[in-house]
């Protein structure tokens, strides 16, 4: 996996990259909910870096702190009357 981009607008999606294989260079992915809700599943071999705006929305990350130091998975983006959930 080497990233991309995921926009919900007025609806919502679920992303299970789980038994994903991260890029050895690392990966960033994009998330743009907009009244509308993302859930991702992260796999458990990478370190996992996240940063998102919540206007009138949320941005929630349920990653605890992992040893692992690469591959690293960015994922950033914003919820606008919306949500997006990170999570195991």
């Amino acid at each position: 996996f080497k990233g991309g981009d995921i926009s919900a607008i007025f609806g919502g999606g679920k992303l299970d990259l789980r038994d994903a294989k991260v890029h050895k260079d690392g990966a960033k992915l994009t998330i743009n909910a907009i009244f509308g809700g993302v859930e991702v599943l992260v796999p458990k071999d990478c370190k996992i870096v996240t940063s998102g705006t919540g206007v009138m929305g949320g941005w929630e990350s349920k990653i605890a702190s992992r040893e692992t130091k690469s591959p690293v998975l960015e994922i950033t983006g914003t919820a606008i009357f919306g949500g997006v959930e990170v999570k195991e």
